[in-house]
């Protein structure tokens, strides 16, 4: 009988990446501490933290992989919810002009046609905390685009006061209630982006003395190794693929693209450190 040889990966996320380091490398996992900055820091380096009496260097793995920073990706995630907020603001107004000035609304009546309901339709979480909170703004999100053609009707009518009465109701009302769910979800996005540390055994048997910096710890898999493709296979399958010492392998019943980082390229910012 043949049997299949593994090897024994920590599966954690980056940038909705996802990635395996070996077992034999890690010596625990932390929520990420508070980092002390030091002068002349290489590129990645968060900084230090002290553990079990040794200093223990923190690196972002996005940033030694070439991707952006938790801190980037979510502010770029808040300026798009602020873009939304805003886009529901100008909706109210440009239907308030349209009846003021006597002209057709141009703007998107059907709620999963604007910007907003073309993201909320696709966007994908594991957070139970964010998917349950983003299910809040469907109900004030559907009822605002429904307006535009109550407000239609009623200018048909000739009941415009009506009409302006409408959109004042609707302004206080469902547009104020999702502007609320819009600012309590930029600050649950601050409190979900929990980093975890993995600190890594020492290499030279001094101890530990590097950790990485991740989003989130899938949990530990025996990976085959006839599953892995060579390095011209994994940069096929990831063109953005830039980073050396990784090889690709689709794991798990949904075949899930996952990168293996070999143990010369898990400590090699040691060797920056040592030389700052």
């Amino acid at each position: 009988m043949n049997q299949t040889i593994t090897t024994k990966q920590v599966l954690l996320r980056i940038a909705g990446q996802l990635f395996g380091i070996p077992v034999s490398c890690v010596s625990e996992m932390i929520q990420t501490p508070t980092l002390t900055q030091l002068p002349h820091m290489p590129p990645s380096m968060r900084g230090v933290f002290i553990q079990r009496g040794k200093t223990i260097a923190a690196f972002d793995l996005r940033g030694v992989m070439g991707m952006p920073t938790l801190d980037v990706e979510i502010g770029e995630f808040r300026a798009m919810l602020e873009q939304r907020e805003q886009d529901h603001r100008n909706w109210i107004l440009e239907l308030e002009a349209s009846v003021a000035e006597e002209r057709p609304f141009g703007l998107a009546t059907d709620p999963r046609k604007c910007a907003f309901g073309r993201w909320y339709d696709t966007f994908e979480t594991d957070s139970v905390l964010i998917a349950s909170h983003l299910r809040k703004f469907e109900g004030p999100h559907n009822r605002i685009h429904a307006l535009a053609v109550e407000v239609k009707d009623l200018v048909a009518e000739g009941n415009v006061e009506a009409a302006r009465w409408r959109i004042d109701a609707v302004r206080n009302g469902e547009l104020s209630e999702m502007i609320a769910l819009f600012q309590q979800f930029k600050v649950l996005l601050d409190e979900t982006a929990r980093e975890i540390a993995i600190v890594l055994r020492g290499n030279d048997g001094d101890g530990d003395g590097i950790a990485y910096c991740v989003d989130s710890v899938e949990g530990v898999m025996d990976v085959p190794l006839h599953s892995m493709m060579d390095e011209t296979e994994a940069r096929s399958e990831v063109p953005h693929l830039t980073q050396r010492g990784l090889t690709a392998t689709l794991i798990g019943a949904k075949r899930e693209l996952a990168l293996l980082v070999d143990e010369p390229t898990l400590y090699a910012p040691l060797r920056t450190v040592s030389q700052t």
